[in-house]
């Protein structure tokens, strides 16, 4: 949830930024929503690869959805506890966020946990490939263009460099699963 929200203030930023340079406003703003949109696709879709590999992983058939489980119990115990409203308010966001990640996602066919061992050796690498374009990256790489004053190269990094980069790993992703439910790892 922290990572979003600093998403949310790292956008507003850029959007304030363009206003400062020659930029057409409403165009920029476009710009910088469509941006980041797209940023959190990218972000969504390396969080739901790094659960699916910590369910095969820790040998548990839906992991989110265990999450989401654990995180309303823990919600319901804090309920009515004074000063706890700030945590109330994280729980909330991560249990809506979770539910949302495990609506949008694309629906897949389920691997066995029995081929769990199969799955982490052909995620593995994969997973560090995701990982790349996670949170993380993006960030740094904003904060190396803002020293240069050129947050718009962070804009085209996502929009074309991220993108390509999450759209070849899906297929990437989807033919290593594939083999895997197949047999021929």
């Amino acid at each position: 949830i922290g990572d979003y929200i600093s998403a949310i203030a790292l956008f507003v930023g850029i959007g304030m930024w363009g206003n400062s340079q020659a930029y057409d406003p409403l165009i920029w703003w476009m710009i910088v929503l469509t941006t980041s949109i797209t940023y959190g696709w990218q972000a969504s879709l390396v969080d739901y690869y790094r659960n699916e590999f910590i369910m095969h992983v820790e040998g548990k058939q839906d992991f989110t959805a265990d999450e989401i489980t654990k995180s309303r119990d823990k919600l319901r115990e804090i309920k009515n506890a004074k000063g706890k409203t700030f945590n109330r308010f994280i729980l909330s966001s991560y249990i809506i966020y979770s539910t949302l990640q495990t609506k949008v996602q694309p629906k897949q066919a389920k691997i066995d946990m029995s081929l769990s061992g199969e799955y982490i050796k052909s995620n593995t690498f994969l997973l560090r490939l995701w990982c790349f374009n996670g949170t993380a990256t993006p960030k740094f790489l904003s904060v190396v263009f803002c020293f240069f004053n050129r947050l718009d190269l962070f804009i085209a990094y996502v929009l074309v460099i991220g993108t390509l980069w999450s759209l070849s790993l899906l297929v990437l992703q989807k033919k290593v699963e594939k083999k895997i439910l197949v047999g021929i790892v």
